[in-house]
C-alpha cells in the first residue's frame, strides 16, 4: 500500500516543480493527467505480478461508479479529446479506489495515510513560501480552484500525521503539519476550500465524539449550514463581499441545467460544457465574467450531468454517498484509537463532497487522488489484518 500512497504524495508535489520561478499555470495539472495514469498502471502491474489479494467488493462497487462517467464519455466516440476531458480524472479515480481497496494491515494503512499528511504539510509550506516571495499562494497546484479543495482534503491526513508520527521535541510540534495546511488554506483565499475543510473536521469530530457531544456537534453543523446559506444570500444582494463570485456560480449552474435539459441521458460529450455553454449562457454571468468562455460548471454533479448525462451524475452522487457511508460505518465499528483513522477518511470524503458544490475537485487529478485513496481504504474488508 505504501508505494501507492507514496506515489500519490509525489504526484501531488512533483509536477508542481514546473511552477518554480514562473507565474501560476495549469501545467502541473497537465503533467498529472499523464503521470497519474502511468504510475497507477505500474502499481497495478506490480500487484498482478506479485499475486496480491483482490480488492474488496465495496472497492469494486465504488470504482465501478467512478468509472461510469469515463465510460459514457468514451461511448461518444471522441477518444481524441481524452487528454483534456473528464475521462482521465474519473478513470484515475476508479483505479486509485481499486488499488487502495486491496487488503493491508492497519499499520500499513496508517503509514500510507501519514504519507498523504506529509504531502499536505509540504504543500502547505510551499504555498506559504509562494506568499512570502510575492507569488500567488497556490503551492504546487497552479490555481486557487485546485489548491483550495486539495488543501481542504489534505487537512485531515495532516492532523492524523501529527497524532501518529511521534515527532521529537515539544508536544506542540505535532500540530505543525495541520497548522501548515490550515494556514496555507487561509492564504489561498478559497472560501469553498475553507468551508470544505471545516465540514470535514466537523464530520470527523462527530464520529469520534461520545454520544452526548454528537448532539452538540450536530447543532453546530446545522447552525453553520444556516449561517452559510444566509451569507450566500447576503453576498448575492451586495451586503457582504464576494457577491460577484456567487452570481457567476449561479449563472453557470443555470447554464449547466439548460444543457442537461437538451441531452439528459448521455450529455454533450467530452469538453461539452465549455463547447456549448456560450449558447445558453446566463447574461448576468457573461457580464461579470467579461465574456470569457468557462470550461467547467464549478459544480461536479452539474458538470457531469451536462457532459455525461443524468445517469453519470447519479453515479457520482452514489460514489460520494457510498464512500462516506463506508468510512462512517468503519469508524463506528472500530474501537480505540483506530476509530480516529477512519474518521479522518470520512473527513476527506466530506471535504471533497462539499467542495464539489462550488468547485470541480473530481475533475482535477490533484484533488481527486486524496478522495480516491480515502474511499479505497474505507472500503477495505474489516478482516484484512487477519488475512495478511
Amino acid at each position: 500500500l505504501w508505494p501507492l500512497a507514496g506515489g500519490i504524495a509525489l504526484l501531488l508535489l512533483a509536477p508542481g516543480l514546473s511552477l518554480l520561478g514562473g507565474g501560476p499555470s495549469v501545467s502541473d495539472e497537465t503533467w498529472r493527467r499523464f503521470l497519474a495514469p502511468a504510475y497507477l498502471g505500474f502499481v497495478g502491474v506490480v500487484h498482478g505480478v506479485r499475486g496480491s489479494v483482490r480488492p474488496s467488493r465495496g472497492a469494486f462497487v465504488l470504482a465501478f461508479l467512478a468509472g461510469i462517467p469515463a465510460a459514457i464519455l468514451l461511448a461518444h466516440g471522441t477518444i481524441d479529446r481524452w487528454p483534456t476531458s473528464a475521462i482521465v480524472p474519473f478513470a484515475t479515480l476508479s483505479a486509485t479506489i481499486l488499488l487502495a481497496g486491496t487488503p493491508s494491515t492497519s499499520d500499513a494503512r496508517a503509514r500510507a495515510w501519514s504519507l498523504l499528511g506529509l504531502a499536505g504539510a509540504v504543500a502547505g509550506a510551499w504555498t506559504l513560501c509562494d506568499l512570502a516571495f510575492g507569488r500567488p499562494a497556490v503551492g504546487p497546484f497552479g490555481r486557487p480552484g485546485v489548491a483550495g479543495p486539495t488543501l481542504a482534503a489534505l487537512l485531515a491526513p495532516a492532523v492524523a500525521l501529527g497524532a501518529r508520527a511521534g515527532l521529537p521535541g515539544p508536544r506542540a510540534l505535532r500540530l505543525l503539519p495541520a497548522l501548515l495546511v490550515a494556514t496555507a488554506l487561509a492564504c489561498v483565499g478559497s472560501r469553498t476550500g475553507v468551508a470544505a475543510a471545516l465540514a470535514g473536521l466537523l464530520a470527523a469530530a462527530s464520529l469520534v465524539a461520545p454520544p452526548g457531544r454528537r448532539r452538540r456537534l450536530a447543532f453546530v453543523g446545522v447552525a453553520a449550514l444556516v449561517l452559510g446559506v444566509a451569507a450566500v444570500g447576503l453576498a448575492v444582494n451586495g451586503t457582504l463581499p464576494g457577491g460577484e463570485t456567487v452570481r457567476v456560480r449561479l449563472g453557470l449552474a443555470r447554464a449547466a441545467t439548460a444543457l442537461v435539459r437538451e441531452a439528459p441521458l448521455l450529455g454533450h460529450g467530452p469538453n461539452g460544457f465549455g463547447r456549448e455553454v456560450l449558447r445558453v449562457r446566463d447574461p448576468e454571468e457573461a457580464r461579470l465574467s467579461g465574456g470569457g468562455r468557462p470550461l467547467a460548471a464549478h459544480d461536479d454533479l452539474l458538470h457531469v450531468a451536462a457532459e455525461n448525462g443524468l445517469p453519470a451524475a447519479l453515479a457520482v452522487a452514489a460514489l460520494l454517498a457510498g464512500a462516506l457511508l463506508g468510512a462512517a460505518r468503519r469508524a463506528a465499528a472500530t474501537p480505540g484509537a483506530s476509530r480516529g483513522a477512519y474518521a479522518s477518511l470520512a473527513a476527506v470524503v466530506v471535504a471533497t463532497a462539499v467542495a464539489s458544490l462550488a468547485e470541480d475537485p473530481l475533475l482535477a487529478i490533484a484533488s481527486s487522488l486524496p478522495f480516491g485513496l480515502a474511499a479505497g481504504l474505507a472500503s477495505a474488508r474489516a478482516s484484512d489484518a487477519a488475512r495478511v
